[in-house]
């Protein structure tokens, strides 16, 4: 999520929460291909679906979630 984040930051995320309580939060998540991002968790079109947006890439839209955890703290590089 560059420009947020750069190479050689360390995210430090905390314990899964449900996806519905952390809308419009930076998230890191694991979307049930097993892909996992750091975005911004926005709702989707459906119920159970979300949509996450970027500071730098096309949103990912309508995705169901596996987990989602709040992004806590950047050690930048």
């Amino acid at each position: 999520m560059y420009p947020a984040y750069r190479d050689g930051d360390i995210l430090f995320y905390g314990e899964h929460e449900p996806p519905k309580e952390l809308i419009g939060r930076e998230v890191v998540v694991k979307l049930e291909t097993d892909e996992m991002y750091v975005k911004t968790l926005e709702v989707g079109s459906k119920p159970g679906y979300f949509s996450l947006n970027s500071h730098n890439a096309t949103p990912i839209r309508d995705v169901k979630i596996v987990w989602a955890s709040r992004v806590r703290y950047v050690a930048k590089a």
